[in-house]
């Protein structure tokens, strides 16, 4: 009986040493472009940490720097209230007054004609007054003469 394996040759096992190469140099290169992805994901999410921890560092000395202003104001406040100084409270109270009253207003509607529009606004305009809106208006269909309605305010 004839044994049909064959033992392999040496230029059968160089042949297999080097597809053997060829198959470790392929998975060392694959390692290192999967190393090199990891390493890269890796530092963009170390970057959006750093950045995330800056920002919350931020809003941090933000609180911190509100809170003290707050704390004067209050330790201000609290030394006039102490105080027997009545100038200081009557300066607290009018600043009291002026930050919890509502500002208020008056209007007019005042109608200058085409003729004297800019000296009348500007009149207007020098006491205080201004034109939130102003539209023409004539007497009549066929008329020749037109004015301006205007809706006039000013601080009280």
């Amino acid at each position: 009986m004839e044994n049909n394996t064959s033992v392999p040759n040496n230029q059968d096992n160089l042949l297999i040493v080097n597809e053997l190469k060829k198959v470790n140099q392929k998975l060392s290169e694959i390692q290192k472009n999967n190393s090199t992805n990891n390493v890269n994901e890796l530092q963009k999410q170390i970057k959006t940490m750093q950045n995330s921890l800056i920002i919350v560092i931020g809003l941090f000395m933000l609180g911190i720097a509100f809170n003290i202003f707050y704390a004067n104001k209050q330790y201000s406040l609290l030394r006039i209230l102490n105080s027997n100084d009545s100038e200081q409270l009557s300066q607290l109270n009018q600043l009291n007054s002026q930050t919890n009253s509502p500002e208020k207003y008056e209007y007019q509607v005042v109608s200058p004609s085409d003729y004297v529009f800019d000296e009348e606004m500007n009149k207007y305009g020098q006491l205080g007054w201004k034109a939130t809106d102003c539209r023409r208006a004539t007497s009549g269909s066929y008329s020749v003469s037109a004015s301006y309605e205007c809706i006039m305010i000013r601080k009280k």
